[in-house]
């Protein structure tokens, strides 16, 4: 008897880890999703704009904030475009 609630214990132990590990990686797979699609549409954008003469340095730092932070980053780019300090 006592083998079978030990034996249930550790089922529902495991269960539960098993459970927490995945609610883990789905967030952690939404989190990587989401950063993909907006570092991707920003890098898209930074291309459409550069055909309408909105144009931002391409080098290794601005290109690396793009990809990290995505569309506020292309925006704050711009808007430090526009008023002279890049």
């Amino acid at each position: 008897m006592a083998d079978l609630i030990s034996a249930l214990v550790f089922a529902a132990i495991v269960l539960v880890a098993v459970g927490l590990a995945w609610a883990v990686i789905k967030r952690l797979l939404e989190f990587a999703t989401s950063l993909i699609i907006n570092s991707l549409t920003a890098i898209v954008l930074l291309f459409l704009l550069s055909f309408l003469g909105i144009t931002v340095p391409l080098n290794a730092v601005t290109m690396i904030l793009i990809v990290v932070f995505g569309l506020p980053a292309l925006a704050v780019l711009i808007l430090l475009k526009m008023i002279g300090w890049i």
